[in-house]
C-alpha cells in the first residue's frame, strides 16, 4: 500500500524508531521520494484490511475483542517507543489482519489526526456495519464500545474494559442457551503472551472438571 504526498522528516526519531525496530502490531515501513513526492509504502503482503475480511464474513465478537486488545497492545507500544497513537489511521481501510497470525496492524501515519478519540469513534462507527448481529458477544461489545466512545473523554483502557466485560457476558448468555444448566468460569492471566501460565490455569480448570476451555486472546 502507498500512502502520497506526505509530509515527514526521515530523520524524525518517531520514523526512525519504526524503520529500526520491530514494532509488534504495526505494519512495516518504509519512505522513497519519487519526482520530489514523498510516499510512504507499507509491506502489506501478509494483510487483509479489516473492511475486506468482514465484507466476506462477519466480525464475531472474538474478532472485536481481539481488535481491542490490538489497540490496547499499540497504545503500550507506542509509549515505549514515545510515539502517540495520533499518528496511526485507525480507519476500516487502513487497519489490516495478518492473514497467518490474525494479528491486527496498523498503518503508522504522522499529522493526520489531532484528537485520537474522534479518531477511534469513527472507526468504532463503521465497525457497528462490519459485526454478525447475531453474534451476541459483538453486538453487546460493539454497542457497548460506541457509548463509551460518545463521550468526550475516555482511554483505550475503558475500551478494553467494555471488551473484556461484554465477551464474557454475550458468550455466557449464548452457553446457557444451549445449555441452561451449564456454569461458566472466567480467570484471568493479566498478559497475552505468558504461556506457561496460561497453561497452569488451563490444568487448574480440568482438574476442577471443566469439559471445556476457550481463551479469548490468543493461546494464554
Amino acid at each position: 500500500m502507498i500512502i502520497k504526498g506526505i509530509e515527514i522528516d526521515e530523520n524524525d526519531y518517531k520514523f526512525k524508531m519504526l524503520k529500526n525496530n520491530n514494532i509488534e502490531n504495526v505494519i512495516p515501513i518504509g519512505l522513497r521520494v519519487i519526482d520530489g513526492e514523498k510516499q510512504l509504502y507499507y509491506n502489506v503482503t501478509e494483510y487483509i484490511t479489516v473492511k475486506a475480511m468482514f465484507s466476506r464474513k462477519k466480525m464475531s465478537g472474538k474478532d472485536l475483542y481481539n481488535l481491542i486488545k490490538d489497540i490496547k497492545k499499540l497504545s503500550k507500544s507506542t509509549k515505549e517507543y514515545l510515539m502517540d497513537l495520533n499518528d496511526f489511521l485507525f480507519d476500516i481501510n487502513y487497519v489490516y489482519i495478518n492473514k497467518k497470525s490474525g494479528e491486527y496492524g496498523f498503518c503508522y501515519c504522522p499529522n493526520e489526526y489531532e484528537d485520537v478519540q474522534q479518531n477511534m469513534r469513527n472507526i468504532f462507527d463503521s465497525i457497528l456495519e462490519c459485526i454478525d448481529h447475531n453474534n451476541k458477544p459483538a453486538v453487546l461489545m460493539a454497542y457497548g464500545i460506541q457509548q463509551i466512545t460518545i463521550s468526550d473523554s475516555y482511554t483505550v483502557q475503558d475500551l478494553y474494559n467494555c471488551a473484556v466485560e461484554n465477551y464474557k457476558e454475550g458468550f455466557e448468555k449464548g452457553l446457557l442457551e444451549v445449555n441452561p444448566n451449564a456454569t461458566l468460569l472466567t480467570q484471568y492471566a493479566n498478559s497475552f503472551t505468558d504461556a506457561a501460565k496460561g497453561r497452569v490455569i488451563a490444568e487448574q480448570m480440568s482438574n476442577e472438571g471443566v469439559e471445556c476451555i476457550m481463551t479469548a486472546a490468543g493461546g494464554v
